[in-house]
């Protein structure tokens, strides 16, 4: 399990978007969250789990693990890139490699 804040029923963790309102920005919130939770945090957005990757020692390490080199593919990615993995974002596979 990820450390993280608590998440509710349906909304998962919907409430840290509070903070977000004083911060003004989403790398405010990250780094809010990394120090109140650690370097890898979890969060859940309705159905969507969202990890969150703080501090360069930590990325170069996970960036160099097999498993985390997919792309996300949840409902609402699924919406904006219309169903289709195309891009630097949503492409992965055979596509991705150079």
């Amino acid at each position: 399990f990820l450390s993280g804040p608590a998440f509710l029923p349906i909304l998962g963790n919907i409430q840290v978007l509070k903070h977000l309102k004083k911060l003004k920005f989403y790398h405010l919130l990250w780094q809010y969250l990394a120090k109140n939770y650690g370097p890898i945090v979890g969060l859940k957005f309705f159905n969507d789990y969202v990890v969150i990757v703080s501090g360069k020692e930590k990325i170069k390490e996970l960036y160099n693990h097999q498993h985390l080199t997919g792309r996300p593919n949840g409902f609402f990615f699924k919406i904006r890139s219309f169903n289709k993995r195309l891009g630097v974002v949503f492409t992965d596979g055979k596509k991705f490699s150079v």
